[in-house]
């Protein structure tokens, strides 16, 4: 005889049934507080964790709530670097499979780099956005919009020898539909000991090839034709559908 029997899930405050039919039941990708087996436990499961806040730095000390451009321009000629923020309670204690970002993308910007080896053809510009942890920061030292005027934000961020990227992308523009960009190709045992942590925690993205504008020493590429002006996602605003996409088991 078939034994059915019901399990009592607590799933972020809400109160739900599971029926258990022989051996299997299907688990939501996102239950953070199922009481699983081993077997289920294993699974490797999908999150989309939708951002919480955004801005960005910029090399003189600047912060801007909400805009997340990344580069620089005529209009704001210091290197800005962008910031994303995430609770990551939902993922708390799991393990990291993969992870990458969803940025919608948007119509101002301008490339002026152009580099051979990484663009997709003779003389096309391209841009190499870099996605970073937190680092050595604070959460609040970065989001809280009171915090300002201090460049050691954007030096932090903004070192890829102290806090090397997670992972990267070279784009042709600056809506590159869909993309979502790597965040666990290397050293992800920093993204791991944030996912331990649980809470919320920040993302950086930054222009990690042309950085040769005001307030920044040495361009990254002195022969490559950029430098007046290299930027995506200018004139963009806060959204949640920024995502965190996100597999862990």
């Amino acid at each position: 005889m078939t034994k059915m029997k019901f399990i009592h899930v607590t799933k972020f405050g809400l109160s739900m049934i599971c029926l258990r039919v022989l051996s299997g039941c299907s688990t939501a990708p996102d239950a953070a507080n199922e009481q699983v087996g081993a077997s289920e436990q294993a699974a490797t499961q999908t999150f989309r964790l939708n951002a919480v806040s955004s801005g960005n730095w910029n090399s003189a000390g600047i912060h801007t709530v909400g805009n997340y451009q990344i580069g620089h321009s005529t209009e704001h000629p210091d290197q800005q670097a962008a910031y994303f923020e995430f609770n990551l309670d939902p993922i708390k204690g799991r393990t990291l499979v993969s992870a990458s970002i969803l940025i919608p993308g948007s119509t101002d910007y301008n490339i002026e780099v152009t580099y051979p080896p990484k663009c997709p053809g003779t003389n096309v510009p391209c841009f190499k956005v870099g996605i970073a942890p937190q680092g050595a920061l604070t959460t609040s030292e970065i989001v809280n919009p009171s915090s300002n005027n201090n460049n050691n934000i954007f030096r932090q961020a903004n070192d890829g020898n102290a806090n090397q990227d997670l992972g990267y992308a070279w784009v042709e523009n600056g809506v590159h539909q869909g993309l979502a960009f790597s965040a666990d190709h290397y050293n992800n045992a920093r993204l791991q000991n944030e996912i331990n942590a649980g809470g919320h925690w920040v993302f950086w993205s930054r222009d990690v090839f042309d950085t040769g504008e005001k307030n920044m020493s040495n361009g990254a590429c002195p022969a490559c034709p950029g430098g007046v002006e290299n930027y995506i996602w200018g004139n963009t605003a806060f959204t949640s559908a920024i995502q965190l996409i996100i597999a862990v088991k």
